[in-house]
């Protein structure tokens, strides 16, 4: 119950890229579910999918959050949900610094429609230079955030929990914060 509780609370403080992002929808999203929570709920209720979209627009949730590669996107857009935000696990410490990744990640959020996209980065690695990793994820988000506003869409960066991600230090969120 208590993670369950986690997911809802992050899914809420993600409400509508309206609030959260700047970006303004013709018809903005003020509150979206993470679509493993959308899920969730139509497995517990025993509904399909267009039927749980209505009962979450019944309760004030039109939106949901999806992870790039995530197959059943089209069948919540089909359903009536909008794509709040897009989000993705991000590999910047690899040799093209995540490029590759990052581009097939914003051409999903691009190509569906999501205003705002959640960068998670990568972990540092066992035993490796922190700051010096840092540096290369923070290349990365910084090209991937560039490329996102060019396309008219806001980019965040997750406070992704665990000692090993940037995220988890107070020093890394702030130079994220200051730097791009």
């Amino acid at each position: 119950m208590k993670k369950l509780l986690v997911v809802v609370l992050a899914a809420t403080l993600a409400v509508g890229c309206e609030c959260t992002c700047g970006v303004k929808a013709q018809e903005p999203v003020r509150i979206s579910l993470f679509a493993g929570t959308v899920n969730k709920i139509a497995r517990q209720r025993k509904l399909a999918l267009p039927e749980t979209a209505k009962l979450l627009a019944q309760a004030g949730v039109t939106g949901f959050d999806a992870q790039d590669i995530d197959p059943k996107i089209p069948e919540y857009l089909a359903a009536g949900l909008k794509f709040a935000n897009c989000y993705g696990f991000m590999k910047f410490l690899t040799p093209d610094n995540g490029a590759k990744q990052a581009d097939a990640f914003l051409a999903v959020a691009v190509k569906y429609g999501a205003p705002c996209i959640m960068i998670v980065p990568d972990n540092f690695t066992d035993g490796g230079d922190q700051e010096a990793e840092f540096a290369k994820i923070l290349v990365g988000v910084r090209r991937l955030a560039v490329k996102a506003k060019a396309a008219g869409i806001a980019a965040t960066v997750e406070a992704f929990g665990g000692n090993k991600n940037p995220c988890s230090y107070a020093k890394y969120p702030k130079r994220f914060l200051d730097e791009l």
